[in-house]
């Protein structure tokens, strides 16, 4: 069999990054796409943005990822780990934040500069429904 230099890294290079397209979800026409995709950061460095100002933020990408047409492929792509920010609604590798947060239920942590923490009344109302079910 006659080899050529070069030629099989090409393939193989080929072949990777076919595999690697086949495997990442079409996320075309994605909400988070365009002149806003500021909204999904999981902060915005150096721009001394409080933490209200970011809840602001991250409840308004929330709100965009609720009505986007490719909200299921982008939940794969949340459970792959790796972003940070808002992926498919939820907060994922933001500091002082629980993986998988909501941020529509999260407020300021009292007593702390950093963190955030559930609203009160989201948790009344979870003992509730639980009661009632």
């Amino acid at each position: 069999m006659t080899t050529y230099p070069g030629r099989m890294p090409k393939q193989r290079d080929a072949l990777l990054a076919v595999a690697i397209l086949r495997a990442t979800p079409d996320l075309r026409g994605a909400a988070c796409a365009g002149p806003q995709a500021y909204l999904w950061d999981a902060g915005l460095d150096g721009a001394g943005e409080s933490r209200e100002t970011a809840l602001d933020r991250w409840r308004a990408a929330e709100a965009r990822c609720l009505t986007c047409p490719v909200l299921s492929s982008c939940r794969g792509v949340a459970a792959t780990g790796g972003l940070a920010g808002v992926v498919a609604g939820r907060l994922h590798n933001v500091p002082g934040v629980q993986d998988g947060a909501v941020p529509s239920q999260l407020v300021p942590a009292r007593g702390s500069t950093t963190r955030y923490a559930t609203r009160p009344d989201v948790l009344r109302e979870r003992k509730r429904a639980r009661e009632v079910a």
